[in-house]
């Protein structure tokens, strides 16, 4: 995740002072940017077990690599990467009351739907329908809160 925010030009502007607010990151685990490798690699033509292999088998630069190329440019990555933060904290506390809340995130005009599932699991919901759900709680950031999630959410169907 930090390389492609390095990428993608946003490591200032998400570092501790870059925003004058808190933000809450739904933050991708490394295996969710692996996932949505070998998703994209299967939706377009490549057979399953060679998805798989670059997915799964690949070292994280190749991972990182394989994901800008995907994204085509900076500014598409950084749309992405803007997609999974909010403007404030929102703990998990509160999160798990949520219910279909449309959330706006710092990728504008774009909202993820965050949905409290039984009050205990949050589960969000992407522009495209993608389901993902956060896997790990109130990580404590100097500017804010981080939820680590298990997939990559998008605010578009990728190319």
């Amino acid at each position: 995740l930090e390389d492609l925010v390095i990428e993608a030009e946003l490591a200032g502007a998400l570092s501790d002072g870059g925003l004058p607010f808190d933000v809450t990151l739904f933050a991708p685990t490394d295996t969710a940017f692996r996932r949505l490798v070998f998703e994209y690699l299967r939706d377009n033509g490549t057979r399953w077990w060679s998805a798989y292999k670059t997915a799964f088998r690949s070292s994280d630069k190749a991972i990182s690599d394989t994901i800008i190329a995907v994204a085509g440019d900076k500014e598409t990555l950084g749309k992405i990467l803007l997609y999974h933060v909010v403007e404030g904290e929102v703990s998990a506390s509160v999160a798990v009351t949520l219910k279909k809340a449309e959330v706006e995130t710092l990728f504008a005009g774009n909202s993820v739907e965050v949905d409290g599932f039984r009050g205990r699991y949050v589960r969000l919901t992407d522009q495209v329908g993608r389901k993902s759900w956060v896997v790990k709680t109130d990580i404590e950031a100097s500017n804010g809160i981080i939820h680590a999630v298990n997939r990559v959410i998008l605010p578009f169907e990728l190319p």
